[in-house]
């Protein structure tokens, strides 16, 4: 196996004669290619496979928070957020009765900054959704710097929305109204704390400038609440 930045003409992805390259952590990744596989179906296989679609599709629905959550927290340079939260949660997972995502172990942000207490304050007086309070512990400073980023989805329909601000007085209360179609549906909401680096633009693109990582993003832990 062998490894360089880029190809001649750019990333070369997929079989090349008698290798196949892949892009990983930035860098083209060239192996030989496998013509037969003994086994591909093996329990252990489907069971990787199956983690890595479930994590995939859940980053992609919570892809606008988890660019801020857990962007340079700790994670390599060219790597995404995204990827990062696959390699977080690939033992976020039950088995029994099957395998399944644990939707209480979920990591969206792995840092430092005082943890997030999410609080339901109960439905809104029209239309369907909900009263949130989020609270936390933000000692000095400059507060405008320690943003709030959360989200709520509802994995059953794949859909997420996505909640910032700034607290005040150490709370951040909104209302947020949902799709009808989400009644019904577990919906699962998910908080932290991020300091933005007097940066608060909220705009994913921002991961890398190049190939020069942006300073890291201080975050708190995950905060997680179930409203069923």
């Amino acid at each position: 196996m062998s490894k360089n930045i880029n190809g001649i003409m750019g990333p070369q992805v997929g079989k090349i004669g008698t290798v196949v390259g892949y892009v990983a952590n930035g860098k083209m990744i060239y192996r030989a290619y496998q013509r037969y596989v003994k086994n591909p179906q093996t329990p252990a296989q489907q069971a990787h496979r199956f983690k890595l679609k479930t994590l995939s599709q859940a980053s992609k629905d919570l892809e606008r928070m988890l660019g801020y959550s857990l962007q340079g927290a700790g994670i390599e340079i060219h790597t995404t957020a995204r990827n990062a939260f696959i390699k977080l949660n690939m033992q976020s997972f039950v088995t029994d009765p099957e395998l399944a995502l644990d939707y209480d172990r979920l990591v969206v942000a792995q840092g430092r900054l005082a943890g997030v207490v999410i609080t339901n304050e109960g439905p809104l007086d029209a239309g369907f959704g909900y009263r949130l309070r989020f609270s936390a512990e933000v000692p000095g400073g400059n507060l405008r710097t320690d943003m709030l980023v959360a989200a709520l989805w509802c994995p059953a329909l794949r859909e997420a929305v996505d909640v910032n601000g700034f607290l005040e007085a150490g709370a951040f209360v909104t209302e947020v109204a949902l799709r009808e179609t989400w009644r019904g549906h577990d919906i699962h909401v998910y908080a932290a704390m991020v300091n933005t680096l007097n940066e608060p633009s909220w705009l994913p693109s921002r991961y890398h400038d190049g190939n020069r990582q942006l300073l890291p993003h201080e975050t708190s832990n995950t905060a997680h609440l179930k409203i069923a």
